[in-house]
Order: structure tokens, then sequence, then C-alpha cells
């Protein structure tokens, strides 16, 4: 069989057969002629062709495949993707800002249990959060508070005879990255929106600027037992140290512009100076803090209206 390209296969066919073109053939290729002007895609034949024996020559038109993968196609699927692309993009990644409103409490030399909580504080904070998709999201936040401790709230009497007790007030910048376990989509296919609510899991790094003060009331006959460095007490210390958001939380999407949440975290700090204390209790142990608050937040960039 003979595959060639249906302008040049009459002088083909004539070169290697002796036998007259049909005239079944000739009308194809008339009508080819004529259609050529037209349209200037490749079509391929595929023809039967006896060459010694010559009987019935050509004899017809076997198979005719059209072939329209062509680059001028092929470009045209890819703008279209690229298009798809940049609309899912538009849909799915947008701006929300929001507010904290909660509590926070402290683990570290002035406290007996990880938590006290009779110590518990108010805390408050704002931030600035973007999708980037239905799964992962990042957020800068800046949260302020105080936490507290005090060795009275301690049962074991060691305790409560050292006498120590501080309060530091804390403001914290932080960026996380979050991740949304269920991956929903705020927006139907349709536009609508959907509610929904999605757990999540966060951690990041931050600064926390602290001013401690911490005190001791210790019986005067105790002193030498538990007060080791008195420059650490009675002093306003103002520092900054590195610590390590991290949590997890709970994301309801009410409305087209409101989302409420839940949220919980914990924060190591890389010192042992966030209550002020060190040399006089447990210098090889760092101190902790948490918050925990409902989140309230409005949507900025709304990707159903782009």
């Amino acid at each position: 069989m003979l595959l060639f390209r249906l302008d040049k296969g009459k002088r083909l066919c004539q070169r290697r057969s002796k036998n007259k073109i049909p005239a079944s053939w000739q009308h194809i290729h008339e009508e080819f002629n004529a259609t050529n002007h037209r349209n200037s895609r490749s079509i391929e034949i595929i023809l039967p062709f006896f060459s010694k024996t010559g009987k019935e020559g050509l004899s017809f038109v076997n198979r005719v495949l059209k072939i329209d993968y062509n680059m001028k196609k092929l470009l045209t699927v890819i703008v279209l993707c690229a298009a798809v692309n940049m609309a899912i993009g538009q849909r799915t990644s947008y701006l929300e800002a929001g507010f904290m409103f909660g509590l926070t409490n402290y683990s570290g030399d002035v406290a007996e249990s990880s938590i006290e909580l009779s110590e518990t504080k108010l805390g408050y904070g704002a931030y600035l959060r973007y999708h980037v998709n239905p799964w992962f999201s990042t957020k800068a936040h800046i949260y302020t508070g105080a936490i507290s401790g005090d060795d009275a709230n301690a049962k074991d009497k060691i305790l409560r005879q050292r006498g120590f007790r501080f309060s530091t007030s804390l403001v914290e910048l932080g960026a996380v990255g979050e991740w949304n376990i269920l991956g929903q989509n705020r927006f139907s296919r349709t536009g609508i929106h959907q509610f929904f609510i999605t757990p999540y899991i966060f951690a990041g790094m931050g600064v926390t600027f602290a001013n401690a003060e911490a005190e001791y009331y210790t019986a005067p006959d105790k002193l030498d037992d538990y007060v080791t460095d008195p420059s650490e007490f009675n002093v306003n210390r103002r520092e900054k140290f590195l610590l390590v958001p991290m949590g997890v939380g709970l994301r309801a999407d009410i409305f087209d512009r409101l989302v409420i949440g839940l949220e919980g975290s914990f924060r190591p700090v890389f010192s042992d100076k966030l209550d002020g204390i060190s040399t006089n209790a447990n210098p090889d142990s760092g101190d902790w803090y948490y918050f925990v608050g409902t989140t309230v937040s409005f949507i900025l960039s709304n990707p159903k209206r782009r």
C-alpha cells in the first residue's frame, strides 16, 4: 500500500503504475483541488496498490484520515488551559482580616503545674490572612496580653515558702502557615457561597516583646535558701524573645463576608526569662505561654466578584 498526499497522488501513481487512474479516483482528486483553496489542512490517504499485476490498478480509495492535531489547535488548547488555571486561582485565593479575643496563660518557673487557671489573663489581637488555595493559607498577626504567676497558688509547701511572683505584659508579632484539613471552596461552580466548617493546624515563627517584673516576699529567715541572685527582682525588664507559635483551630464560613472561629495555641519561647526569673529558679527550663480565643474576620477580596 502507498501513503501519499492527495495533491501529489496522481503524479506518484502514474510513475508506479501503467494503469490509468480510475474515474472514481479522478473524481476525488478534482473534488480535493476545489476544496484545497478553502482549507490548507493536510489530508492523507491510504490506497491499495498492486505494482506488478496491474490488472485493477488503483481502483478505489480505501480510507481518508483527517489529521486535526496541528500547531494552531495545540496553541489554542494551551491558551485555554492557562485561562482556566488563572480563573481557578482567582476563585480560590483571597484575603481576610480579623480580630482575636481570648485568654492567656503561662507555664514556667513560677507555676507548680503546666497551667495555673487562677492566673489566666485577657488577651486580644489582629491578623491578616491570605488564602493561597482551599488547603493552604498564611497569616501575619499581632497579639497582646499579659501573664502572671505566684507561688502562693502552689500546693507544695516548699514553693509557698519560696514566695516568688511576677507579671509580664506581652506584644507578639508573628507569621504562620495554616493547613486547612478539609480543603473546602467558599463558592460553588455557579458562584453561590457555601457554608462550611473546617479544622486547621498551623505553625510559624515570631518575636515577643516582654516587659517583666518579678519580686519575692520570702520570709527573712528563708531568704538565703531561695534568693541566690537578688538582681532579678524588683526590676522592670524589657526584652524580646524568639518563639514558635503553633496550634489548632476551627473555622466556620458563615456568610459571604463573615467568618468566625475558635483557636488554641501554645508558644514555646527560646528563653527562661519570660517571667523575669531564671537563676533563682530553674535556668535549664524554658518558659511557655498559651493563647486561646475566638476569631472574627471579614473577607476583603471576594473571589466571587473577581
